[in-house]
């Protein structure tokens, strides 16, 4: 729960601001808006303003706990058909499988999680 992450107040009320647009966009992302496309673009790319927010956000969390933190980019194959390097340094990123059993490629030195 966020509240037992030791951070200030204001990093919590951001987390809880980019956490709530990130929740929007999937929303939209779903409906048959026309905006729908828009959304999953923003999901799935690893630069522009909701990436680095998640990442610096991220980034908080590790060291305010000592735990690895990454930010977790939507990966549609439509829109990222190729994980096999890290989609915003390059850099081969591990493979592991996550709690629901999805594939997720972690980047240790940009802290990137591309989930398949």
């Amino acid at each position: 729960p966020l509240y037992l992450i030791p951070v200030a107040h204001e990093v919590r009320a951001r987390i809880t601001a980019w956490a709530q647009t990130r929740e929007a966009l999937r929303q939209i992302e779903a409906a048959d808006t026309g905006l729908e496309r828009r959304a999953g673009q923003v999901l799935s790319s690893p630069s522009g303003a909701h990436s680095d927010a998640g990442r610096e956000l991220a980034r908080l969390i590790e060291e305010a706990t000592s735990l690895p933190s990454y930010y977790t980019m939507y990966c549609p194959v439509d829109l990222v058909p190729d994980l096999s390097a890290c989609l915003a340094c390059g850099a081969e990123p591990a493979v592991r499988v996550g709690p629901s059993g999805n594939r997720l490629r972690l980047c240790s030195g940009c802290r990137l999680a591309a989930s398949e």
